[in-house]
């Protein structure tokens, strides 16, 4: 699945799930990175092999459940349908 349907995916799931902005784009920006000036503040996308994803996922996991009361379930979701896909 390209990048596109990947992000329109994990949109819809936050939304479906009553997660919006700010909460909503910071799970984004967890996965996806983002630009800060010329700065990039990587994502998981951004991992170099999946030790390394894997490591990341781990160290967001208690961030993911905190920042939401429905970051459980987006994490339940992202690591049934999408960690695989990105990895």
């Amino acid at each position: 699945m390209c990048d596109i349907h990947v992000k329109d995916n994990i949109d819809s799931k936050l939304t479906e799930l009553g997660i919006r902005a700010p909460a909503a784009e910071e799970y984004q920006a967890d996965i996806f990175g983002k630009n800060i000036g010329s700065s990039r503040q990587p994502g998981l996308i951004d991992s170099s092999n999946p030790a390394e994803f894997d490591t990341k996922m781990e160290s967001l996991k208690e961030e993911w459940k905190k920042r939401h009361p429905q970051g459980g379930r987006f994490l339940m979701y992202f690591n049934k349908y999408k960690a695989d896909e990105i990895t």
